[in-house]
């Protein structure tokens, strides 16, 4: 409803635009695995592909239960969640996620391998890169546990989030300097969507040159995985 809020003046429209799955294309392009990449690449569901490998189950078989555990780790690996974030996450016990979590790093085993060598860099060198080469530096002391603990976890997410970053400042830059010739600007950005405003007239030939510049902005950075960009033309700020 607040969305509905933002409108664009008469005889102009919004292209809403926002990257699918940024994170996980990332995960995939970094750690290679195979399994992953081919989800992304028969360009099926990837919570349904995810919970097909977990299960050993068709794609027309997974239930909307084993989808929904799927998603739950999806996005929760990506920022180091372990099975107690899980249970909570899924509304299961503790066993039951820690299970899940076993059946998911044996169908994605190059996830997991990437996952536990950035957590072990982090905790050795206080460091670590984006995709970009950008530097994070980690102000935590890996005697302590807790500490530890959170260098891990923000070991495993910080090339992903900032990778994702890179990824949007590049977009946002190449529309800067491509749209004013189409009377057209960016007006708002949040996470990984852009709100762009245009004239009604040229709408749906500056969707395309979001979308196009938006792909192309991520496969600067990512060389294996494809890059989906999602587009409307609105009246507000509104997918549809």
């Amino acid at each position: 409803e607040y969305r509905s809020c933002f409108r664009a003046p008469e005889g102009r429209k919004l292209v809403v635009a926002d990257y699918s799955q940024i994170e996980m294309r990332i995960l995939a392009d970094f750690s290679n695995d195979q399994a992953l990449l081919e989800a992304f690449d028969s360009g099926a569901d990837l919570h349904r592909a995810t919970a097909s490998q977990m299960f050993g189950i068709p794609l027309n078989e997974v239930t909307s239960l084993q989808r929904e555990h799927a998603k739950g780790l999806n996005y929760g690996l990506v920022y180091g969640m372990g099975a107690e974030g899980l249970a909570g996450r899924i509304d299961a016990g503790v066993k039951a996620a820690e299970m899940l979590i076993e059946k998911y790093f044996q169908a994605y085993a190059g996830v997991a391998k990437w996952l536990e060598d950035a957590a072990d860099r982090a905790v050795q060198e206080r460091q670590c890169r984006t995709a970009s080469g950008r530097l994070w530096r980690f102000h935590l002391d890996p005697a302590d546990p807790q500490q530890q603990a959170a260098l891990r976890r923000v070991g495993k997410n910080a090339p992903i989030q900032g990778t994702a970053s890179d990824i949007f400042k590049r977009a946002m830059t190449m529309l800067d300097q491509a749209l004013p010739e189409h009377d057209s600007r960016i007006v708002n950005s949040i996470h990984d969507e852009l709100v762009v405003e245009c004239p009604e007239s040229v709408s749906e030939q500056v969707k395309n040159i979001v979308v196009s510049l938006m792909v192309g902005a991520a496969k600067e950075f990512l060389q294996r995985v494809p890059v989906t960009v999602e587009a409307v033309v609105s009246d507000a700020w509104l997918k549809k």
